[in-house]
């Protein structure tokens, strides 16, 4: 079975405070999502 890659960036100039919050607030909103054919993914910004 193929997998979905779904995914964002974190370019949105976040503090650390507001990156924690957004990626609990995610996780919570997508909580009820079948992982078994997809995989979500964060790619963190470079600094």
């Amino acid at each position: 079975m193929k997998k979905l890659y779904f995914g964002g960036n974190l370019k949105m100039y976040k503090t650390v405070r507001e990156t924690a919050e957004y990626l609990k607030d995610l996780a919570e909103i997508t909580k009820d999502m079948d992982r078994e054919g997809m995989e979500l993914f964060i790619i963190s910004s470079y600094k």
